[in-house]
């Protein structure tokens, strides 16, 4: 049996055969030198009628794809464009409903919608295909006290500090006496990691419901040496049989709770940690970076380390996140790998869920797996400490921050003036308010804009900001 063959095209070939800057140089020899429509688009190998609704104006010459024209003329959607990034950037992005909404309320102030008309999900997707720079992703989640405290000035001031305690005991070149040490929590109830499945079902992974917390306490040095890991169980006595499979200098202890303690975190300072720093002295001190919870700081923990020629500096509040190295580098994959083992240890153990009686065993493996040197020194690199570099957190990490600066006057936008820059500045008028431009950079959005559509008025911290002179 012959295999029918799918009929030849019979549209011809000329729709690959040229390209947009042909469209436009046609257009203008037809514009500006008066010749004939039919001769013009045979010279180019354009459409007769693709050229001719052109020049007639039935159809603008920057549209290149068929069908109806977009809702909103190029600027408009350069404006709602720039608009939903700085939202994103500071942490106040929109999810894909609440884009339509926007882009809805934004088509009705401007006359193009009538009231209660909305737009669809179909011109989502056409609105994020036509702007490559925008995305639908899935944020990470950030605390408000850290989006609140991780300013510009808490950053500048903490680096000025590091760099005077670096310089003035000389450890710039000496990495293997700067430490950084943090908790991490570890749940029994894992997160089911992306397994490989069937399409037509829903996947599922068993876990173990109930939850019980053993904290960890980590750490290492700047050269890439790991700190053995420290273990607090909940319960009220210590049994050797919770350290059962640890990795050699692993030790623990109980709390009531599984968390540490004022107690607790002293007791590792002193007999945990100490013993495994370098010899030290007046002039060859080690710097302890870790962060300031209040279990961390007491008088006495204080004074015994100014006596033993050890430097605690405590990290801003809330900072953990762009500042700690553990945080920054290692923690996140030691959390991707112990869910990952979790989840290994109840499958080839028949249905055995993880108790605090294996937390041990499976987290030193997980422990040794994931905070290799090379983890732990990019750790000390993206936090600026060694190399040490002060400019290494970027504006975007630190942007969240703006929603929340006060400022003496919030300027509103008056109705009268009705401009698609003031409708998005009268929309969220509080909080960017006090957004900053960031770096300009090369984006379809900045592209296309023209200086008349930028506020350039009283405000000069305003969102929008003149892009590099470009024009398409």
């Amino acid at each position: 049996m012959d295999i029918r063959k799918a009929p030849p095209s019979e549209r011809g070939s000329y729709r690959a055969s040229y390209s947009h800057d042909d469209l436009t140089h046609a257009f203008n020899m037809c514009i500006e030198q008066g010749l004939p429509v039919e001769r013009v688009a045979k010279k180019f190998g354009i459409p007769i009628n693709t050229l001719k609704d052109r020049v007639r104006g039935k159809i603008d010459i920057d549209t290149v794809k068929s069908g109806p024209s977009p809702s909103f003329d190029i600027m408009q959607e350069t404006l709602l464009c720039e608009h939903i990034k700085t939202m994103a950037e500071i942490g106040m992005g929109y999810s894909r409903q609440e884009t339509i909404n926007l882009a809805s309320d934004y088509a009705i102030h401007l006359g193009i919608k009538k009231q209660g008309e909305r737009l669809s999900l179909k011109w989502l997707y056409g609105f994020l295909g036509r702007w490559p720079e925008l995305k639908v992703k899935k944020p990470q989640s950030l605390e408000i006290a850290s989006a609140r405290s991780a300013t510009k000035t808490t950053i500048e001031n903490y680096f000025k500090e590091l760099n005077n305690i670096l310089t003035k005991y000389h450890l710039t070149e000496k990495p293997s006496r700067i430490y950084n040490i943090d908790e991490k929590g570890l749940s029994t109830n894992h997160k089911p990691p992306k397994i490989v499945t069937g399409k037509a079902y829903k996947a599922q992974a068993v876990t173990a419901g109930k939850s019980q917390t053993v904290t960890l306490i980590g750490g290492g040095n700047a050269s890439g040496q790991q700190i053995p890991p420290y273990f607090i169980f909940p319960g009220a006595r210590m049994h050797a049989s919770l350290l059962e499979g640890s990795t050699p200098g692993t030790y623990g202890t109980v709390s009531d709770s599984g968390w540490s303690n004022t107690d607790i975190f002293s007791h590792y300072i002193k007999y945990h940690l100490e013993p495994l720093l370098p010899t030290r002295d007046a002039n060859n001190p080690i710097l302890i970076l870790y962060d300031g919870h209040k279990s961390h700081v007491s008088i006495g923990l204080i004074e015994w380390a100014k006596s033993n020629h050890i430097i605690l500096f405590v990290l801003p509040p809330h900072c953990s996140h762009i500042l700690q190295p553990m945080d920054v580098s290692c923690f996140g994959p030691f959390e991707n790998a112990w869910n990952a083992a979790c989840h290994h240890h109840i499958r080839v153990t028949g249905g055995y869920v993880v108790t605090k009686n294996d937390v041990c065993c499976i987290a030193c493996k997980v422990y040794t797996a994931t905070l290799t040197p090379v983890n732990i020194q990019s750790a000390f690199r993206r936090c600026g400490i060694h190399p040490f570099n002060a400019n290494v957190i970027s504006d975007i990490a630190i942007a969240p921050s703006l929603a929340f600066a006060k400022t003496t006057q919030t300027q509103l936008v008056q109705e009268s003036q009705g401009t698609s820059v003031d409708y998005f500045e009268k929309r969220c008028a509080p909080i960017i308010d006090n957004v900053r431009p960031a770096k300009i950079r090369k984006t379809l959005s900045k592209v296309v804009a023209e200086p008349e559509f930028y506020h350039l008025g009283s405000k000069p911290e305003g969102m929008w900001v003149k892009p590099r002179a470009k024009t398409v």
